[in-house]
C-alpha cells in the first residue's frame, strides 16, 4: 500500500538508528527533568463522536464549556464536505468555527487527503472509484476551505496532512509531490497564519519533518497494540522527546504534542466492548500518567486525543476519564 517494501525498511531501518542515537544522547540529560503545564488543547472529530453513538453538537459544547479547551484541531473531512464533485457542505464547520468564537477558541484546521482519526484518509465516494481526481480534488477543496475560513477571527494556523509520510491507515498511496504541492498552495493563499505539520512522536526522526513549517507537530503514545506482541508501552523517556524538539526547533519556531494519547488503543469496535472493561483500558491512573509525561517533556502545548471518548464514558454514567482530565487542565 506504502509502496516498495525494501525502501520502506531501509527508510525504517535509518529512523531506528537515528532514535536509538537520540536515546542515547538524551540520557546526557537530566533524569530529573521539571514539570512544566502545557497549554492543553484538543483534536475533536465529529465522524468519530457521532461513531460512538453521542449528539456531537452536545459533545463539543461541553468541551468548550467544561474542559475550558481554548485550542483546538479540527479536521476538514472530505468525504463529508463534498459527496457530490463540486458541491460543498461547510456547515458543520461553520458550527465549529461559529461556537469557537462565542468561546474564545482558536482552531488549527487540518487539510487534506489523510486527516485525523481512523482510516485516516477520508476519500469521497466519487474519489476513490477514480484515484486520478484525488490531486485536483484536493486543491480545489483547499481552496474553498481557505477562502472561507482565512479571514475568520478564531483560525489560528493550517495543518497539511496529518503525518502524511507515516505508513498508518486505510489509504491510496502517498504523493511527495501531492503534499509539496498542497503545502505551496497553501502558503500563496495565507502566509499570514501558521502552517503546522506533523509527524509520529515515536518512530521518526522529527527533525526530518522541521523544516518550512512555523509549527512541528508530534504524537505522544504510550499504550499500544502490536502484533503479536499485545499491549505494550513505548520505552522512550521524557529526555528523548525533549531532545528531539531541541533538535526540531533549530528549523521549526514551535514543537507541540499534536496528538496526547488520552483514551485506550482499541483492537476492536468500543462499541463490542463492555464499558467496565473498556475503561480498564486505560483508566484515569493512566490519564494522570500520560497527561504527567506530557509535562514533563517540556513542549509548549499539548493537544488531547480521546475527550470525545471521555464524553461517551459520561454519557454512559461513568465521569471518572472527564472528572479526572478536568482537574488536570483547571489544575
Amino acid at each position: 500500500m506504502f509502496g516498495n517494501n525494501e525502501k520502506k525498511y531501509k527508510h525504517r531501518s535509518v529512523v531506528l538508528l537515528l532514535m536509538v542515537f537520540a536515546s542515547a544522547l538524551a540520557l546526557l540529560l537530566s533524569t530529573t527533568l521539571p514539570k512544566k503545564s502545557p497549554t492543553w488543547g484538543a483534536t475533536f472529530s465529529v465522524p468519530y463522536a457521532t461513531y460512538l453513538g453521542v449528539d456531537w453538537k452536545d459533545a463539543y459544547r461541553a468541551i468548550l464549556e467544561e474542559l475550558n479547551i481554548k485550542y483546538l484541531r479540527i479536521p476538514a473531512y472530505w468525504s463529508q464536505i463534498e459527496t457530490a464533485p463540486g458541491v460543498y457542505d461547510f456547515s458543520e464547520l461553520d458550527y465549529i468555527f461559529e461556537e469557537a468564537a462565542a468561546h474564545d477558541v482558536r482552531i488549527t484546521l487540518a487539510l487534506g487527503v489523510k486527516v485525523p482519526r481512523w482510516p485516516e484518509c477520508f476519500l469521497p465516494e466519487w474519489v476513490d472509484a477514480d484515484h486520478s481526481r484525488i490531486e485536483p480534488g484536493i486543491e480545489a477543496l483547499t481552496i474553498a476551505l481557505m477562502s472561507r475560513y482565512s479571514t475568520h477571527p478564531v483560525l489560528y494556523a493550517w495543518q497539511v496532512e496529518n503525518e502524511p509520510f507515516f505508513p498508518f491507515g486505510e489509504c491510496p498511496q502517498p504523493s511527495i509531490e501531492r503534499v509539496q504541492n498542497l503545502t505551496q498552495l497553501v502558503r500563496e493563499i495565507d502566509n499570514e497564519h501558521k502552517l503546522q505539520r506533523t509527524t509520529s512522536g515515536e518512530q521518526s526522526f522529527w527533525l526530518f519533518h522541521a523544516p518550512g513549517f512555523d509549527i512541528l507537530g508530534i504524537s505522544l503514545y504510550r499504550i499500544v497494540y502490536t502484533e503479536p506482541i499485545g499491549y505494550n508501552v513505548f520505552p522512550h523517556t521524557p529526555a528523548v522527546y525533549r531532545l528531539q524538539s531541541q533538535l526540531a526547533r533549530l528549523f521549526a519556531g514551535e514543537v507541540i504534542i499534536s496528538e496526547l494519547q488520552v483514551e485506550p488503543w482499541f483492537r476492536h469496535s468500543p462499541k463490542d466492548m463492555n464499558l467496565q472493561a473498556a475503561y480498564e483500558l486505560f483508566t484515569a491512573e493512566d490519564l494522570w500518567r500520560h497527561m504527567s509525561f506530557a509535562k514533563r517533556t517540556g513542549l509548549d502545548a499539548a493537544y488531547l486525543w480521546g475527550v470525545e471518548w471521555w464524553y461517551y464514558l459520561r454519557q454512559q454514567g461513568d465521569e471518572r476519564l472527564w472528572n479526572a482530565g478536568k482537574h488536570i487542565i483547571e489544575s
